[in-house]
């Protein structure tokens, strides 16, 4: 539950969990926040690891896997995901998320080549069987692929993105529109009364 709804371990102290379970299985002793977050993850996540490395054996998915790999950086930290995509034997769809890893220091491409090389021994893919890798367009994924030789794409909708962006920002009346949006915003932002 805590899983796949997201919540936060600490759930299963709460007083009304704890009424919930009594009334839903009264013999069950409940565990600690502790016992959830240091031993039930690490078990399921050993159970998930073995599975999603079952998926993408060469049994599986073949010898082709195709990736896509994005870098992003909030205020608190930089994230870099992989996700696989292939057609497994059934000739279904399979898209699989191996990771999204928490980034440190500068995202060079050197960082961002030797984080991706590493996430693919950890799911015991080769890199022979990495058919293309669908990036950004920012040079230091660019370069990060480069580096791994590892061949690379650019993914259209972001480069989409970039032209759109760029060409309503080169129009002096959309930022003069944009500025007005934002400082309205601000305003109800900061303004309870406004809000009323």
């Amino acid at each position: 539950m805590n899983a796949t709804d997201v919540l936060p371990y600490a759930v299963v102290e709460d007083r009304g969990f704890q009424r919930l379970m009594a009334k839903v299985a009264q013999k069950y002793p409940l565990k600690s926040e502790k016992y959830f977050r240091t031993q039930l993850m690490d078990e399921i996540y050993s159970q998930i690891a073995r599975r999603v490395k079952q998926l993408v054996s060469v049994e599986n998915a073949g010898n082709s896997i195709a990736f896509t790999t994005d870098c992003w950086s909030g205020a608190a930290e930089a994230l870099m995901s992989v996700t696989a995509h292939f057609t497994d034997n059934n000739w279904e769809r399979v898209q699989v998320v191996l990771n999204v890893k928490a980034m440190f220091g500068s995202n060079t491409g050197e960082y961002i080549s030797e984080t991706f090389l590493t996430l693919l021994k950890e799911w015991d893919i080769d890199r022979q069987r990495v058919h293309l890798v669908l990036r950004n367009n920012g040079e230091n994924m660019v370069k990060g692929m480069r580096l791994a030789e590892l061949p690379g794409m650019s993914c259209c909708a972001h480069t989409l993105q970039l032209l759109i962006n760029d060409s309503l920002n080169s129009q002096r009346m959309v930022g003069d529109i944009l500025a007005k949006f934002k400082r309205i915003a601000t305003h109800f932002h900061h303004s309870i009364v406004a809000q009323q």
